[in-house]
């Protein structure tokens, strides 16, 4: 379900921007704000109409609205059904308000690991030249001074992003989500790479029918990757890690940094191309590509299919392992007894010896 909703978001974002690059290519910049209006609007005014939310519902005590919320959404479901799911709210409920942290809580020893994980999986979902791309696909293309229109190009482009975004929950069901978030490291770095190439070609004077395609190439390449799986899976791998205490204030800080690094490297972008050159600019977004996948490989467990718990032994075991060597450095050996027959020393490099107490009795 996880995954079905995360490529139902994917796809949503993909149709946004695709039927920007398309409008924009019809209707002058003014028509397309005013169609840019219509789903905002619609979105504000549907909401009246939408019905509260039935843990909101449950919290406040209002149990009878709370069933009559569940059963339009459920449909016609047993009572018994719906006075199990109203129970299971009741728990979570009760069960959060006991574990409700403060701010205090992000700075624990116990969420650094996580708390950093954060921050480098969001900013890294970029640092890979994500935004710059969306952001300047068409400029991108004129820049090349490739012979492909680059309207319908950048159109193109983002038409390949829809498609990809419907096999989303099918690939996170089969691979899960560190895989694919590798693989999109990966490939999206590749194609950078080669999207910097030819623009350091194209200055050198060099034209070739091939190189000329090569940016429209590197682009559907990158985005087609990219789609696979740092587009989306980032922020998913991000909202399961948090535990519940600092889940509401961590997911905040973490949107805010997701945000502000689009932002900085959109207004960047212009500046870097002057100060390095557009080829070299694109080599750095590659040279992050390949940073991410390494961080991921190293530090991000895989969360698909786990459950919370599961979730939060998985990103605690390394911080257990150093606190368990901390505790054994202050001793040199361990004494084990075993039903006072057997003392087994073990030492901190992991090596023991046994022997048999009753034979020295």
């Amino acid at each position: 379900m996880r995954g079905l909703l995360n490529g139902l978001n994917l796809v949503t974002r993909s149709s946004t921007i695709l039927f920007q690059y398309v409008a924009g290519n019809l209707v002058n910049y003014f028509t397309l704000i005013e169609l840019s209006c219509i789903v905002p609007i619609l979105y504000f005014l549907l909401m009246f109409w939408m019905p509260e939310s039935p843990y909101f519902l449950i919290a406040k005590g209002k149990k009878d609205e709370a069933i009559k919320v569940l059963t339009w959404f459920r449909g016609e479901v047993p009572p018994n059904v719906l006075e199990k799911e109203i129970k299971e709210i009741k728990d979570y409920i009760e069960k959060s308000s006991s574990q409700k942290g403060s701010f205090k809580d992000l700075f624990k020893k116990e969420h650094y690991r996580i708390i950093l994980i954060m921050f480098g999986m969001l900013a890294f979902s970029q640092l890979i030249g994500v935004t710059v791309v969306l952001f300047f696909l068409k400029s991108i293309f004129e820049a090349s001074k490739s012979t492909v229109p680059s309207s319908w190009a950048s159109s193109l482009v983002c038409a390949l992003m829809l498609v990809v975004a419907f096999f989303i929950p099918t690939i996170s069901k089969l691979f899960g989500y560190k895989k694919p978030m590798i693989l999109s490291s990966v490939g999206s770095g590749v194609s950078l790479a080669a999207l910097g190439g030819s623009f350091f070609l194209f200055d050198q004077g060099i034209q070739t029918p091939f190189l000329n395609y090569t940016p429209l190439i590197s682009l559907v390449v990158y985005i087609i990757f990219l789609s696979l799986g740092m587009l989306s899976f980032p922020w998913m791998v991000v909202s399961e890690m948090l535990p519940s205490t600092i889940k509401a204030r961590a997911s905040s800080i973490a949107t805010s940094v997701g945000f502000l690094t689009a932002f900085l490297s959109s207004v960047t972008f212009s500046s870097l191309i002057e100060s390095l050159g557009i080829d070299v600019s694109f080599w750095l977004y590659s040279v992050f590509c390949f940073a991410s996948a390494m961080f991921i490989y190293v530090f991000i467990p895989e969360t698909s299919g786990l459950s919370l718990n599961e979730i939060q032994d998985a990103i605690k075991l390394p911080q257990k392992i150093n606190n368990d060597k901390e505790v054994n450095s202050n001793k040199k050996t361990m004494v084990v007894c075993l039903k006072n027959q057997f003392e087994i020393n073990i030492g901190i490099d992991g090596t023991y010896t046994s022997k048999n107490v009753n034979e020295n009795a």
